[in-house]
């Protein structure tokens, strides 16, 4: 099922509406759109790795879309519509640990009322995380919306900076233990385990946002 994520494999989300309204006898409708949207809603409950689905998002459609990119939507928080102007001069920039951050900067560590990446927040010494799940198919899905983020034109880099953060954030078993503390990371695996793995993300990244 993970392979419906793979950037190879996306088909215009106007072919799929295409064949639905064949086989209905009908022309694409908002009922056709409406059954494909749901779809997308239910397919990314079962593959994404947060819990749940904001779906007061009304997801693009007439735009040549594919399942990747609305899943992208999902996550991040962002719509399609929005142009992002990048500045590929940007500087690198290093990434604190949770145990530094809540130990020696005395900052508090909270769960996001919010599962998109836009749940991130740092505001009165408190920094909000949402709700992060790892499972069988984590990496492929981040590698492949890291890949349409900087393969496509009106995305920005949310996914990718994220990846990024949660790399600096988790560099030990002791900084998952403070995650797992405000329960925001779901996994079956063990603290050491966690932080090899998101590590291993980033680096296949290959390169910074």
């Amino acid at each position: 099922m993970e392979d419906m994520l793979m950037i190879e494999n996306q088909v215009p989300l106007m072919v799929l509406a295409t064949l639905v309204a064949t086989e209905r006898e009908v022309t694409i409708n908002d009922e056709v759109i409406h059954y494909i949207n749901d779809l997308v809603f239910h397919f990314v409950r079962r593959t994404n790795f947060f819990l749940q689905v904001d779906q007061s998002i009304e997801l693009a459609f007439y735009r040549g879309l594919h399942l990747l990119e609305l899943t992208w939507q999902l996550v991040s928080g962002e719509q399609y519509e929005r142009i992002f102007e990048r500045d590929f001069n940007l500087k690198p920039i290093q990434f604190l640990s949770a145990s530094y951050l809540y130990e020696k900067a005395q900052v508090e560590l909270r769960r996001s009322e919010t599962n998109s990446l836009n749940g991130i927040r740092f505001e009165n010494g408190v920094l909000s995380l949402p709700i992060f799940r790892i499972q069988s198919p984590t990496e492929l899905v981040l590698l492949n919306l890291v890949a349409f983020e900087h393969l496509h034109a009106g995305a920005s880099h949310e996914v990718s900076s994220f990846i990024d953060f949660m790399s600096g954030l988790i560099n030990s078993a002791k900084d998952l233990s403070l995650i797992r503390s405000i329960n925001v990371m779901e996994t079956i695996w063990n603290d050491e385990a966690v932080p090899i793995f998101i590590q291993k993300i980033r680096n296949d990244m290959g390169f910074s946002p």
